[in-house]
């Protein structure tokens, strides 16, 4: 072999080596977790999403959007160069996020959502909770405290799916009530971006112009539920006798929850989801096909393969028992703080 030839030869190869390292790409299995903001749930399930990916051998990165979409985007796009097998996401805008999904494919990177759905485009799977059954229980609890009186809804985000399904399923179980005279429905609204300061401003001003005094406010979140329950404690010196709803289960409204300032939460079972978000992520990384698939999604222009988890309902009655003894979410100390 020439000298000529073995020089062009190692020039060659640390070209390409050169071109590999400045991609950032390499065989090293990695799965990208995007999640929209500080929420509880959102942070919680991506760490524990992260470190049994670490238990099966992935190594995860997460990346917070802090609420911004173009963050996302960009987010997205270091993912991919960082070399990511798999992208998890919750959009923090389920219709511009489809642009992340079309840039994923188009780099063969297969992408899925958890919780919040991707509108019109061809998402690979999407794992979500049951929002029909978290209806169910909301309104339910709240109808038990208050079978009469004045009521208002308070759902999030109406381009969130969560919120709009919320929303609408509320509906169509307190019509009947409000038809036979039973409930007096007040106010229905959605919340932009599930905002706790939007949700306080939203209930003052509802209840200014009706002059209504709530017997239930059905809050879509626990955020807003606590910030509901702040703002009618200004209106009225208590929150007593008032069912006021959320979902999170988390431990500031656990604490409202055993001081009787909210009625209820759905807890999200954080291991569970996480385990279902793990196996999905290395399915589609290793281009396997999706176990455990319970029904489809319509996201306006495919039906997505989904994975419904069911969530529990919390009271003050069980919140030991199931956040603390069973579910272990909580500390006793904590919650008693």
């Amino acid at each position: 072999m020439n000298r000529f030839f073995v020089s062009a030869l190692a020039m060659l190869t640390a070209a390409l080596t050169l071109v590999s390292c400045s991609s950032g790409k390499s065989d090293e299995k990695e799965v990208a977790v995007l999640i929209p903001s500080d929420i509880t749930r959102f942070v919680n399930m991506a760490e524990v999403m992260k470190s049994k990916l670490a238990s099966k051998g992935y190594k995860c990165r997460i990346y917070n959007a802090k609420g911004n979409e173009t963050t996302q985007m960009a987010q997205a796009d270091t993912a991919i160069m960082r070399g990511a097998k798999c992208i998890c996401i919750s959009a923090v805008n389920g219709n511009t996020a489809a642009s992340i999904v079309r840039l994923c494919h188009n780099n063969d990177v297969p992408i899925f959502a958890y919780n919040r759905l991707v509108n019109n485009c061809d998402l690979d799977c999407f794992v979500a909770g049951d929002v029909e059954k978290l209806a169910k229980m909301m309104f339910e609890t709240a109808h038990q405290k208050k079978p009469r009186g004045n009521y208002y809804i308070i759902c999030g985000d109406r381009f969130d799916l969560n919120g709009e399904k919320l929303r609408k399923n509320l509906d169509k179980l307190i019509d009947p009530f409000v038809s036979m005279g039973d409930i007096n429905l007040i106010y229905r609204t959605y919340v932009e971006n599930w905002d706790p300061k939007m949700a306080a401003r939203e209930i003052r001003q509802a209840i200014n112009l009706s002059g209504k005094k709530p017997d239930a406010v059905l809050a879509g979140y626990d955020g807003m539920a606590r910030a509901i329950s702040d703002e009618l404690e200004q209106l009225y010196g208590s929150v007593d006798g008032i069912a006021i709803t959320g979902q999170d289960a988390e431990l500031e409204s656990i604490k409202y929850i055993l001081d009787d300032r909210q009625t209820m939460t759905a807890y999200h079972p954080t291991n569970e989801e996480a385990e279902t978000c793990v196996s999905v992520a290395i399915s589609l990384a290793e281009g396997k096909a999706v176990k455990g698939l319970t029904s489809t999604t319509f996201n306006g222009t495919n039906n997505v393969p989904t994975i419904n988890v069911s969530s529990i309902l919390i009271d003050k009655d069980n919140i030991e028992s199931l956040l603390v003894n069973k579910y272990k979410v909580y500390k006793k100390s904590e919650i008693y703080d």
